[in-house]
């Protein structure tokens, strides 16, 4: 008992200090200007079309915060890293390619050498997901000769690896309020869904899973 009595005056010393250690984070923490800003989820890659998946958001001291910090998540998705980026690395207006919103820019950055081709929006009605970005195989109903003169159809892939340049879930990707999908494939594939889509036939898109 008498050991106790002796140390406790340092351990309640030891408490208060704690105590008021504690009191001056939160005082510090709780009065410092905090702005919500736009970060990386994964290193990523130069060339990356930024979606949903790969960003997220969080509160940073405002002091901490580079110049050109982006803090709304619209600014970016759909756009494409200038630069790599490691995880949780702040999104700056230099590290997405400017002008990527026009389909012209984002056809020539995203998918060089292909074509944009406008789909229907009902040719991806059960792909309520589908982004900026992601590849998709085109199927649709093509004439074909029986050999007896008869008219007949088969279905068909007539497009490989498609790359989404716009879709009716992103609203702020849409070029007009159609809803229209748009696509970015080979000139010779281009040939294949027009004569589908001339052809008053419908098109379908099935998503295509990246592989690593």
């Amino acid at each position: 008992m008498k050991k106790l009595k002796k140390y406790l005056h340092i351990v309640l010393a030891v408490a208060l200090a704690a105590g008021a250690g504690l009191s001056a984070w939160y005082f510090i923490n709780s009065n410092t200007p905090t702005q919500k800003v736009v970060i990386t989820q994964g290193k990523l890659p130069s060339g990356t079309i930024l979606n949903s998946s790969n960003i997220s958001t969080k509160l940073v001291s405002k002091s901490a915060i580079p110049p050109g910090a982006i803090t709304n998540p619209d600014e970016v998705i759909g756009k494409t890293l200038n630069i790599p980026v490691l995880s949780n690395e702040i999104l700056q207006k230099d590290h997405v390619a400017a002008g990527i919103g026009s389909l012209a820019a984002r056809l020539a950055s995203v998918a060089p050498g292909k074509v944009a081709v406008d789909l229907p929006q009902e040719t991806a009605q059960g792909l309520k997901g589908l982004e900026v970005g992601d590849k998709v195989n085109v199927y649709g109903e093509i004439g074909v000769s029986t050999g007896d003169g008869k008219a007949a159809t088969m279905v068909e892939k007539v497009a490989s690896n498609a790359i989404v340049l716009f879709a009716p879930t992103n609203q702020d990707m849409r070029p007009d309020k159609s809803g229209a999908i748009i696509i970015a494939c080979d000139p010779s594939e281009e040939q294949k869904i027009a004569q589908v889509l001339t052809g008053g036939k419908k098109v379908t898109l099935f998503l295509q899973q990246e592989v690593k």
